[in-house]
């Protein structure tokens, strides 16, 4: 499993509240995430646009075994503002949505 999609970390560190197609999200802001990852069961309730299939597995520095995503979907994010549409990984799980390192560059939660 990968560490950041885990329970028990820290609720509040690096929190970022989003609109994502047309919903109000808290995500946490990974600036080691490669990917934004949403839980499939939130990515069920926000959109009905078909998933992209992937094939490349997930995994994470310190992960055990390589997680599968259900496959992708892009959607409209916006925050203050600032509308993109970002790609989201759909995986199984019960866990914080995880913003990747490229979108917080790119809505600017982060600079290089």
């Amino acid at each position: 499993e990968i560490a950041s999609l885990s329970k028990d970390n820290k609720k509040d560190k690096a929190m970022v509240s989003l609109k994502v197609a047309r919903k109000y999200l808290k995500m946490k802001a990974n600036t080691g995430a490669e990917a934004t990852i949403i839980p499939f069961k939130l990515y069920k309730e926000l959109t009905k646009k078909p998933l992209q299939k992937i094939h490349q597995p997930l995994k994470g520095w310190l992960a055990v075994k390589a997680i599968n995503p259900k496959g992708c979907v892009r959607l409209p994010t916006q925050y203050k503002g600032k509308e993109i549409n970002f790609a989201f990984l759909e995986v199984d799980g019960d866990f914080t949505p995880l913003l990747s390192c490229d979108a917080c560059l790119d809505l600017k939660f982060l600079s290089l």
